[in-house]
């Protein structure tokens, strides 16, 4: 229920004008010369404006790989590279309820491994994991409703006070984890803090990989 009403709220809110990618994406996404839409390709330094064009251009100089060249397609048939960064980020912000489904399992296999398999059930740690990352979006949430009110009011000073709050809470979000399972598991700080250190360093790893995964889904499928 946590997770349906944050992601729904996040979805609603009305969004910043915000410029997609920096870098080698805004060399990439120069402004066409006339109204027509594509995207311009430096390897071959010239705007490229329609799919079949870009093959044509592939197969004199065969210099880009097979993934640069589906992302130059997709970003010619979107328009831009900033309209395909925008449909990239909204299906990825549609797929992150997935994702997190996904990964509640694997976060409870590792609270699993950790502690006394004798004293605690999978499903034991299964109701802890729910009741932390109902925490955890409650905080994004939150920090999300923060922002939107200090850009809709737009006063400096109450940007800064709620920049500070949103700190404030994210460092707590690091203590809750400790807080909680010492309370739960009755563990010691020493024995509580290694646990937790190897539960962020397991679920960093798992998180990276889950993440490009369902960036590179969100890509091809788009």
């Amino acid at each position: 229920f946590v997770s349906f009403i944050t992601f729904l709220l996040i979805s609603i809110l009305p969004k910043q004008d915000e410029q997609i990618g920096t870098g080698a994406a805004v060399q990439l996404d120069h402004p066409l010369p006339s109204e027509e839409k594509g995207a311009f390709v430096p390897r071959y330094e010239q705007y490229v404006t329609s799919t079949a064009g870009l093959d044509s251009l592939q197969q004199v100089h065969g210099s880009l790989h097979p993934f640069e060249l589906m992302l130059y397609k997709k970003a010619i048939e979107s328009g831009s590279f900033q309209a395909f960064g925008e449909k990239v980020r909204d299906k990825l912000m549609h797929n992150i309820p997935k994702i997190l489904f996904i990964y509640l399992p694997f976060f409870t296999f590792f609270l699993w491994l950790f502690y006394d398999k004798k004293k605690w059930w999978y499903y034991e740690h299964g109701v802890f994991t729910l009741y932390y990352f109902s925490f955890l979006l409650l905080a994004t949430l939150s920090v999300s409703l923060l922002n939107y009110l200090s850009d809709w009011i737009g006063l400096r000073w109450l940007d800064a006070l709620i920049s500070l709050i949103g700190i404030v809470l994210y460092i707590y979000t690091f203590l809750y984890i400790f807080i909680a399972l010492r309370r739960v598991y009755r563990t010691s700080r020493r024995n509580t803090a290694f646990k937790v250190f190897l539960l962020f360093t397991a679920n960093l790893f798992l998180f990276i990989a889950l993440t490009v995964s369902a960036l590179l889904f969100t890509i091809y499928t788009l």
